[in-house]
Formats: C-alpha cells, sequence, structure tokens
C-alpha cells in the first residue's frame, strides 16, 4: 500500500525592505552663469557682473585646459576658485559653481593664460 509523503511546509521568507537611497543635494540655481573660453576664446564670458550676497556663480567650460584663481577677494571671503594648483585645468563640459557669502570685489584669472589676459571679475552686494 502506498505511503504518502509529507510535503514540507513552506516557511515564510522575509519581505526584502528597501534600504534608503541617499538623496542627493539640489544644485542652488545660479543667479549668474559664466562661460570659459566660449568659442575657442581666451575670455570668461561675461567678464564683469554684479550678484547679491547668498547667490551663485556657475562657470561652465566651453574649451579645455582653463582653469579659475583667485586674484583678490574681501577680508572673510574663503573663495579659492576651482581645486587644484596654479596649473591643474578641467576640459570642455567640466562646470564649477560656488555661493558667495561675503560682500566686496572679488577678481580671478586662468592661470595658464593669464598672460593672455583672460581674467575676471564681479561684485557682490
Amino acid at each position: 500500500m502506498p505511503t504518502e509523503t509529507e510535503s514540507p511546509t513552506p516557511t515564510d521568507e522575509p519581505t526584502p525592505t528597501a534600504s534608503p537611497t541617499p538623496t542627493p543635494e539640489p544644485t542652488p540655481a545660479a543667479a549668474q552663469v559664466v562661460e570659459v573660453a566660449p568659442d575657442g576664446e581666451f575670455v570668461f564670458r561675461p567678464e564683469e557682473f554684479t550678484i547679491t550676497t547668498g547667490e551663485t556663480v556657475r562657470w561652465v567650460w566651453r574649451g579645455g585646459g582653463h582653469n579659475i584663481k583667485v586674484a583678490s577677494a574681501p577680508s572673510g571671503a574663503d573663495w579659492s576658485g576651482t581645486p587644484g594648483g596654479e596649473f591643474d585645468t578641467f576640459g570642455d563640459g567640466h562646470i564649477y559653481s560656488y555661493t558667495f557669502e561675503v560682500a566686496g570685489r572679488y577678481e580671478y584669472y586662468c592661470a595658464p593664460h593669464r598672460s593672455l589676459g583672460m581674467k575676471g571679475g564681479f561684485t557682490v552686494e
């Protein structure tokens, strides 16, 4: 006479829980966008502008081999331009943003092209 075989009782497996995905910090809206080397020119466009304290400037590279180094900044400002040394440069498509909290006059330049007059400046009110 045939015997019945017991089938194993299914066990409940824990339902996987989703692990939280870190939310990226939103990129601050730029009050001013500056093109770095547009049309292959050794310029920042615009070269001069004014923003309000707490606003962000976004530099967008349109050519390679450029950087932003600070020539002068108001007392108490901690802006140091793009990371790296005088001749660390960035390529086409690079984006650098900074939010300015200290009012005053800022002047900057591209180190490899400073002798060609590649410089800019702005005022934070």
